[in-house]
């Protein structure tokens, strides 16, 4: 071996192909700072070390990577199985940062067939998960990370359904090589935590009937279809001008209240029978017939109608309860009909069985079912 000097005023050593594992000369190239005395160094020390370690000796670099490799391993037949894992799980590995990961998961998500509301909740979520890991690749990230991220959000319902959000992510993540594990199968699924369903009391209910009556037509509607009809606001309201709400003519008096799949939450749809003998029935029946309405039933943005909705609350002197209206009718028709009630609620509120019997099934009287819903009969014209 000789140091060459090249045009370019570095130096190379070429070490005999006949002298490494691979059978290939393999070059040695040595900076303008180290120079041909670097690179006779080099030749010395490598003659050395073949004295050592006969013709397939190692070079004092990967000489030194030898015993970091022993320290770290200490077995060094365990090399092969580092490497064969590694082959398996990192060296495919795609690189992306969370932002960029999120971005392309939320594009694959738009583009499906899932409802509205939903598409906006996961592109939320996922992109508040990218805002708090910003600028980490994503195939960096920790258990011990995720598990910080959850903890911000509110215990309960709010962080499992962070929690579901991402395990789809990771799992898509993992399909497209942009991790080479899923971090998320360490991170313990949060609990929902016991749900804070509050209601209103018949006598409230019946008050807010009474000055919506008198004030605004549009909170009335609103306050006995959701109250009495199980129907969520998202069905009622429209959030973006896009968005399908209930409809005059989706009222069959002589059948059901028809949601439609276009306005149904995750576009399911679903009937809500009309029983002549009830008070929702003998309150629509007699408004249809006076008025005569077509189109929306509540032809103003969800975020005007709660404005004023809010009016009508501060007007009562009662105090709003999320989702409240809904919960309540839920609790109060299961207090009627203990029994049979929760097949027939989890049809036409939309929900599951077993939510319905977990959630709603309180300690009321059947008489205060009865006073809730009995409570429209005060509105009805004769």
């Amino acid at each position: 071996m000789e140091a060459i000097k090249r045009a370019d005023g570095r130096y190379v050593v070429f070490i005999p192909a006949k002298q490494l594992v691979t059978g290939k000369r393999q070059p040695k190239y040595f900076d303008y700072k180290t120079g041909e005395r670097g690179a006779e160094a080099f030749i010395k020390n490598h003659q050395a070390n073949r004295r050592v370690h006969g013709d397939h000796a190692v070079t004092p670099e990967e000489l030194h990577w030898i015993h970091v490799v022993r320290s770290q391993l200490g077995d060094l037949g365990k090399i092969g199985e580092v490497l064969e894992h590694w082959r398996k799980t990192g060296a495919n590995i795609k690189p992306r940062t969370v932002a960029e990961a999120t971005e392309e998961y939320i594009k694959r998500r738009e583009d499906s067939k899932l409802a509205d509301d939903t598409k906006n909740a996961s592109r939320s979520r996922l992109r508040g998960f990218a805002k708090y890991l910003a600028g980490t690749r994503l195939d960096q990230i920790t258990p011990p990370e995720i598990d910080r991220f959850l903890h911000t959000k509110t215990e309960g319902g709010n962080r499992r359904s962070f929690w579901k959000e991402l395990s789809p992510f990771f799992a898509h993540a993992e399909r497209q090589n942009w991790i080479a594990q899923n971090p998320l199968s360490k991170v313990e699924k949060p609990d929902w935590g016991k749900p804070k369903r509050g209601i209103y009391t018949p006598a409230q209910y019946d008050k807010l009937l009474e000055t919506a009556e008198s004030n605004d037509e549009y909170v009335l509607r609103y306050l006995v279809l959701a109250g009495a009809g199980f129907l969520r606001s998202a069905e009622l309201l429209k959030i973006r001008k896009k968005d399908q709400v209930l409809q005059w003519e989706d009222i069959q008096l002589d059948r059901f209240i028809h949601v439609r799949k276009e306005v149904g939450k995750g576009g399911r749809e679903r009937f809500i029978p009309l029983p002549k003998n009830e008070s929702l029935y003998g309150w629509l029946s007699n408004y249809i017939l006076r008025n005569k309405p077509s189109g929306a039933i509540i032809p103003i943005s969800s975020k005007h109608l709660r404005e004023r909705l809010q009016t009508i609350f501060d007007l009562a002197e009662i105090k709003t309860v999320a989702n409240g209206l809904r919960h309540s009718v839920i609790s109060y028709y299961l207090a009627m009909y203990p029994d049979a009630g929760v097949s027939r609620v989890s049809l036409w509120s939309g929900h599951s069985e077993t939510t319905c019997r977990k959630h709603y099934l309180q300690a009321l009287r059947k008489e205060q079912g009865e006073d809730w819903f009995t409570a429209i009969n005060q509105l009805i014209q004769i």
